[in-house]
């Protein structure tokens, strides 16, 4: 029994002392893909006129119901921008009521095209934020 544990010991010791031993080999291709530095131009998307005419838009062209309550609500709308400029999705991220919510969607999906977001000057499909107060 003594005699195992001696050689188990051993062969312990001479393992570790290989593995501390072994000496490091140089990379042959210190560049990896992740070493290469890649240049991106990013543009975003943006409506025709800007900030201000989307809003003018907007409220000129929203169909808000007919009966006021006399309220307002700030809405925040996520859209997707395909790489055509055109308006794909709408979704609510806050929501009014069933008719207010529709006119919002109604309005957002008959914008006229926006100008398409482009990663390396080709055009991409790519989200927006859109915040607006509603007063209905």
């Amino acid at each position: 029994m003594k005699l195992l544990k001696l050689a188990l010991v051993a062969a312990l010791v001479a393992f570790v002392g290989n593995v501390f031993s072994q000496e490091l080999i140089p990379n042959k291709h210190p560049k990896s893909q992740f070493d290469v530095n890649y240049t991106t131009t990013q543009q975003e998307a943006s409506y025709n006129g800007g900030v201000a005419a989307m809003v003018n838009y907007v409220t000129t062209n929203i169909a808000l119901p007919e009966e006021k309550a006399g309220r307002k609500a700030d809405v925040l709308v996520r859209i997707v921008v395909d790489t055509a400029g055109s308006v794909s999705e709408v979704a609510l991220l806050t929501s009014v009521n069933e008719k207010v919510d529709k006119a919002i969607e109604d309005v957002l999906k008959g914008m006229p095209k926006w100008t398409p977001a482009k990663v390396n000057g080709e055009a991409v499909e790519s989200e927006q934020l859109i915040s607006f107060e509603v007063k209905y």
